[in-house]
């Protein structure tokens, strides 16, 4: 599978993880079988997974599979049921996916073949870890994962060279019936070769190339009866988008958050309040809530806001999952200046549109506004406050009938100063 993209966020890196996982399996095939190389069950086994709750890790590129994977199938045999663009997925969603696959009358490619053996063996109860507690109604695991990353950066990149990030990863999950469930990743690498400061991204580093770990994600899940709730730290990714978003992607490291979720049939409703930190040392408290629809399983609609204020200028008031941030914060300066109270935070609104044309083939495109200056009625997005963000992209399955191949281009135009904000 490979990806052509118009331009590149940095000189051309070549990336990928070579898990140690041979060695391992061989002197303790009982003690740990890492996601790369877990054995297929039959097409007769059921597809159960064991924590429904948890989530798929979205920066992780020992998973990275699965979510490539989804959007393929999803598109190729028109499976139903998932709302696509409000990411992480969880657990229970991906299995979802998995039997609809496996049980369908689908004709796969031997690769599709092998791999939805693999991602179900991965789901599944029987899924190997290093220790487990088991009982009747709940489990707990302890896993470790090790594996390398590998960086290469060729000339005109300064520095340009090889970096070699060896991951040692313990993570503890576990989950009591199917109505609570937890995530604790340690993720740490040991950084030798080059020393390239934004390959491997940890919430603490040791300077000098030595040592990078970080707690991520790390948090509780509990499925309520209207929806589920999520208190820890987590990723957020809004939108079609799959290089980035406009509103919210999965590029940054996870925030400390309080998370609801739910979905209703083709309704689905996100919201969440988290604390956002930069390198800069400042931090920032976002809130935002998202309704997305499923349109006739044939495409997917998006609106969603976001306010994004000072640590002192919090109010309880924004921790409601229901407020439109437009009516109650109004925006930053406009043209006139002294004449209306003025918010300190900064709103954001965001819509999508992701729609399939054929069999293999959707495209899609979202628009954010940030600071929309409603006061200036219909002449607000002419307003030099109102900032505007584009993206529009495509995804192609097996392009020109060649098997197993994904192309995908997006582009995105934000345009100046956009995601600025003058306060009062």
């Amino acid at each position: 599978m490979f990806i052509i993209l118009p331009q590149f966020r940095q000189p051309l890196c070549l990336r990928f993880a070579l898990p140690f996982s041979l060695l391992l399996t061989l002197l303790a095939p009982h003690l740990i079988t890492p996601f790369c190389l877990a054995q297929a069950p039959s097409e007769a086994d059921e597809s159960t997974t064991w924590a429904p709750l948890l989530n798929v890790p979205l920066d992780d590129p020992m998973v990275s599979e699965v979510y490539a994977f989804v959007d393929r199938v999803v598109l190729k045999y028109r499976l139903k049921g998932l709302i696509k663009n409000r990411r992480p997925y969880t657990h229970g969603q991906v299995s979802k996916v998995l039997d609809q696959l496996r049980l369908g009358n689908f004709q796969l490619t031997l690769i599709e073949r092998k791999r939805l053996q693999r991602l179900v063996r991965y789901f599944s109860e029987e899924s190997p870890r290093l220790l487990r507690a088991k009982g009747e109604d709940y489990r707990f695991d302890l896993n470790l994962e090790l594996g390398e990353l590998i960086t290469h950066r060729t000339e005109p990149a300064d520095p340009s060279g090889t970096q070699y990030a060896h991951q040692v990863r313990p993570i503890v999950s576990g989950s009591v019936y199917d109505d609570f469930a937890f995530r604790t990743d340690l993720r740490s690498y040991f950084i030798s070769g080059l020393d390239l400061p934004d390959t491997v991204r940890t919430e603490a580093e040791v300077t000098g190339g030595i040592l990078s770990a970080g707690l991520v994600p790390a948090y509780a899940k509990f499925k309520l009866r209207w929806f589920e709730l999520l208190i820890g730290k987590d990723n957020v990714s809004w939108g079609p988008g799959r290089r980035g978003n406009l509103l919210f992607s999965a590029n940054p490291l996870p925030m400390d958050m309080i998370q609801i979720r739910a979905q209703y049939g083709k309704i689905g409703f996100n919201a969440f309040t988290g604390i956002a930190k930069s390198s800069f040392g400042n931090r920032k408290i976002i809130s935002a809530h998202r309704v997305d629809l499923n349109l006739w399983d044939i495409g997917n609609f998006g609106i969603a806001e976001s306010l994004v204020i000072g640590e002192d200028n919090f109010e309880l008031g924004f921790l409601n999952p229901f407020s439109i941030y437009l009516a109650i914060e109004p925006t930053g300066q406009g043209l006139v200046d002294d004449t209306v109270d003025t918010s300190t935070g900064n709103t954001l609104i965001s819509s999508d549109l992701e729609l399939r044309i054929s069999q293999n083939l959707q495209v899609y495109g979202e628009l954010v506004i940030d600071d929309f200056q409603t006061r200036y009625g219909l002449d607000s997005y002419r307003n030099w406050g109102t900032k505007f963000g584009l993206q529009l992209g495509f995804h192609l399955v097996d392009p020109l009938s060649i098997n197993n191949t994904d192309l995908r281009i997006e582009y995105a135009f934000i345009n100046q100063f956009a995601y600025t904000h003058i306060p009062n």
